[in-house]
């Protein structure tokens, strides 16, 4: 019976070689960082993002004009290089680039901000995420003629002496509809002030800009949702750099699996009908 187990133990092995290489790359897919670019610089055109990890190639980030977000694009872990993209030589320089180091499963919005009349500058923060049941709300400055003024949300003080490109802490708020207002420091009189709606189990950062004569504006993203926004994606998107598991890959591992073990089953069932004839033809004389 030596044949017969060798051939059975050989299939087992080509099988968790194939599984392994299928599952690797399958497993690597998960690994993936997300990016978002918001255009907080007034008076501008449209401007990219351009993000460089290693040798790989940069992913495609679409352009926004002033006060649009961009949706997350799935990144590479790692250092990155991220710079604005779309400028021109007196618009950029050394402060519209910038390394950020990128941790697996973590999402960051980068920020277009101004710099004097014509420049950009750019800053990463790390999006934070959302709880259930709660509304959960942080503000960027990004309007820097405003000084460094207090954040009230309704009657309650959240963040006090705001600098220019400071962000504050994400706060955990019932869900409804608040006032957000921009008051000096130490004063009660807004300066600024927009009514923003804030949903359960949303994490929303609220990019307050406006300069260079611009009116001061909220801009609004969402940050992170505890349900899903909408029905699940068909096709092949885990291959794409989607945000799902590669299902192709792990289909392709589990049919690969049971083909090979359908193989040894029949190379086995064969061996029993056959008997001697194939059987015992292949056992070693210290068997017979």
């Amino acid at each position: 019976m030596g044949v017969r187990h060798n051939g059975t133990r050989l299939v087992i092995g080509i099988c968790a070689v194939i599984l392994m290489l299928v599952a690797l790359p399958a497993a690597s897919a998960f690994a993936s960082a997300k990016v978002r670019l918001v255009n907080a610089r007034p008076g501008s055109g449209a401007v990219g993002l351009k993000v460089v990890i290693g040798s790989a190639a940069p992913p495609q980030i679409g352009d926004a004009t002033y006060g649009q977000v961009t949706p997350y694009v799935n990144v590479t872990p790692g250092s990155a290089q991220i710079a604005i993209s779309g400028l021109s030589g007196a618009q950029g320089g050394p402060e519209a680039q910038t390394t950020q180091q990128l941790v697996d499963g973590k999402r960051y919005t980068a920020v277009a901000l101004a710099k004097g009349s014509k420049a950009f500058q750019i800053k990463i923060y790390a999006d934070g995420d959302a709880r259930k049941g709660k509304a959960r709300l942080r503000v960027i400055h990004a309007a820097p003629e405003l000084g460094s003024p207090d954040i009230m949300l309704g009657q309650r003080k959240i963040a006090e002496d705001v600098a220019f490109r400071a962000a504050s802490p994400y706060l955990s708020v019932e869900p409804g509809s608040y006032s957000l207002s921009v008051v000096r420091p130490g004063g009660t009189s807004a300066i600024f002030k927009k009514q923003v709606s804030l949903s359960a189990g949303v994490a929303t950062t609220a990019i307050l800009a406006g300069s260079g004569g611009a009116r001061e504006r909220l801009i609004l993203a969402t940050d992170e949702t505890v349900t899903p926004a909408g029905a699940p994606e068909t096709g092949l998107g885990g291959l794409a750099g989607g945000d799902g598991p590669p299902w192709l890959l792990v289909g392709l591992a589990a049919l690969l699996a049971g083909t090979l073990g359908g193989i040894a089953q029949l190379s086995l069932a064969r061996c029993t009908t056959a008997g001697t004839a194939m059987c015992s033809a292949s056992r070693s004389p210290s068997s017979r």
